[in-house]
């Protein structure tokens, strides 16, 4: 296939999920709870997971993850059977009128970190990695996901990973920080030299991946930026200014929902402290970086995108809609004003995503195919 793919999409989780939890684990899966938030004063799904409410209240170590609705009739809704991937042909018919041939499908509650404890880490993601394979063979070519690993246990991410590629994965996530481990650390070699073996991305998404940075946060007052969006430039920095990816020269590293105009922010500083370690033989880091280094960027629509491909280089950016993430819009090739993107649920949400780039004057038809087609289908191995 040699369409549009939409290199980030979500999937929310949803009961299905937990009843495919370990029967030795079945004590230990998550339950579900509602309340009414303080924040909204609505009645909400959260669920508890290892003792801690997840999502956690807004407020210092808040987040905001979406969660099952409460009503039966949203649950019976179309919105709710997609999303969960419940109704996998109605999700492909909304891919259909996005313009879009091929989904890749990231989790919600997992780009969070929800235990330390290795039985309920390995527990959890082989019930979510059990529940999209079976999602992609009810989709075929046209849903393709991403796994979790529990890195709290490096032996069973490697069985894991191995499982998700032989049942349709086209890559593993990683927050940007995990737990308390930066991804330039050795623990996580053994994984990285498998992935390149299977030829299984890296995808660095954003997500509340650290508790301890999390915990002195006020999402009330930051939103998603510190706490969620900035991780993965932290772990470009640690695995870039380290040179990480030269002892693993087969590894491809994605940065998926950041956008990219952080790129050249950060690469001036890499620069810097490059020069100052006599590492630097180049005058300036730019596209050869990333080709070399097997780095993609996720942008969006309304980026500068010429400026940036200066930096980034046209075979190296991918794009995402964050269709899962969406509130109260229903999918369209058209393009969205800003003023009803802004209420359209999170601030990645971008289900024009299409529209949006094929509307634009300031660039190639050749390098939006690049975007949409060729370097997502090259990124996930396609």
């Amino acid at each position: 296939m040699d369409g549009i793919i939409d290199a980030d999409t979500h999937l929310v989780e949803s009961e299905h999920i937990w009843n495919l939890i370990d029967k030795k684990m079945a004590h230990r899966r998550p339950i579900s709870v509602v309340h009414q938030d303080a924040a909204t004063g609505q009645r909400r799904t959260r669920w508890v997971i290892d003792g801690e409410l997840v999502p956690k209240p807004d407020g210092k170590g808040g987040q905001a993850l979406a969660t099952p609705p409460v009503s039966p009739e949203e649950l019976e809704g179309h919105d709710w059977l997609t999303k969960s991937l419940v109704d996998v042909p109605a999700r492909l018919a909304d891919a259909d009128k996005m313009g879009v041939d091929v989904q890749v499908v990231f989790p919600t509650l997992f780009i969070a970190h929800l235990t330390d404890d290795p039985e309920l880490d390995v527990a959890l993601s082989w019930a979510y990695n059990r529940w999209l394979a079976d999602a992609h063979s009810r989709g075929g070519e046209r849903l393709r996901w991403v796994c979790i690993l529990p890195f709290t246990d490096i032996p069973a991410c490697i069985e894991q990973l191995n499982w998700s590629r032989e049942h349709g994965a086209v890559g593993f996530m990683a927050r940007g920080i995990e737990g308390e481990r930066s991804l330039a650390e050795p623990w996580f070699f053994p994984v990285y030299e498998e992935a390149s073996k299977l030829n299984m991305p890296m995808c660095i998404h954003t997500g509340p991946g650290s508790p301890v940075i999390s915990s002195v946060l006020d999402n009330r007052l930051g939103g998603s930026f510190p706490g969620v969006r900035m991780l993965p430039l932290m772990a470009f920095q640690h695995l870039v200014g380290n040179r990480i990816p030269e002892q693993f020269p087969d590894l491809k590293i994605g940065f998926i929902e950041t956008g990219a105009s952080w790129v050249p922010y950060v690469l001036h500083y890499i620069e810097r402290d490059w020069r100052r370690k006599k590492w630097l033989d180049v005058p300036h880091l730019g596209p050869d970086l990333f080709k070399d280094y097997r780095l993609f960027i996720s942008c969006e629509s309304d980026e500068d995108i010429p400026y940036l491909t200066s930096y980034v280089g046209e075979e190296n950016l991918i794009s995402g809609s964050d269709y899962g993430h969406h509130f109260g819009q229903l999918p369209t090739i058209e393009p969205i004003s800003f003023e009803n993107r802004a209420r359209g649920g999170d601030i990645s949400a971008d289900l024009a995503l299409v529209g949006e780039l094929r509307a634009r004057e300031d660039m190639q038809p050749g390098t939006l195919d690049k975007i949409l087609k060729t370097n997502p289908r090259h990124f996930y191995g396609m």
